[in-house]
């Protein structure tokens, strides 16, 4: 840290902080976890055919992106 220079707490409750960074992790790293097998699965390398494994990849993200619309909504 540069000279002069305080820390600002970002809340007085570092467990709010904590569980809310372990909750995003969780969310990201199953996405993740789960999205890499089940794409390579829908991939034809004999025909070189990625069609199937870009409908599974655009349907996530797109359920993604309104779960996260819905839960700043509610917020």
């Amino acid at each position: 840290m540069a000279a002069g220079m305080t820390p600002v707490p970002i809340t007085s409750k570092s467990w709010v902080l904590g569980t809310g960074l372990g909750v995003a992790w969780v969310c990201g790293n199953s996405g993740v976890l789960i999205d890499q097998p089940v794409t390579g699965a829908q991939v034809d390398p004999s025909e070189a055919s990625f069609t199937h494994a870009q409908a599974f990849a655009g349907t996530v993200i797109t359920g993604g992106a309104g779960v996260f619309h819905t839960s700043a909504d509610s917020c």
